[in-house]
């Protein structure tokens, strides 16, 4: 049950991405982008607790190995995403661009409830 709180941010992360690339495209107050891009930092810190919290409990003899795995993939993303951020908003401007965003990250959601089942990484012994 490590992955219970990620349910709730893979839910607020696309939620403010939407809010935010929605109210930056209709001019709407100052105040609704900066909310916006407070949803989505709540959602990556809830994602970031549960899943390093579910790799420590899944791999407990090798935690360290699988947190730095993490650590890794997650930089390279880091690193090669943004490259990518100017092309989406200059083709499809911030709504349909975060609404773009947003959508895969709704597509990834069952992911954690699939692994929330059991891994198959997991070893039980009989």
């Amino acid at each position: 049950m490590a992955l219970a709180g990620v349910l709730a941010g893979v839910l607020a992360f696309p939620l403010g991405l939407f809010m935010y690339g929605w109210s930056v495209e209709l001019r709407v107050h100052w105040m609704v982008p900066q909310i916006g891009t407070a949803v989505p930092g709540f959602g990556s810190i809830l994602n970031f607790v549960g899943i390093q919290t579910y790799l420590i409990d899944a791999f407990e003899e090798h935690a360290a190995s699988a947190v730095g795995a993490n650590a890794v993939l997650r930089g390279i993303v880091g690193a090669l995403l943004p490259l990518s951020g100017l092309g989406l908003y200059d083709a499809l401007g911030w709504g349909w661009g975060n609404s773009l965003l947003a959508f895969i990250a709704l597509a990834f959601a069952p992911v954690s409830l699939i692994f929330d089942m059991g891994s198959p990484f997991e070893y039980h012994s009989s």
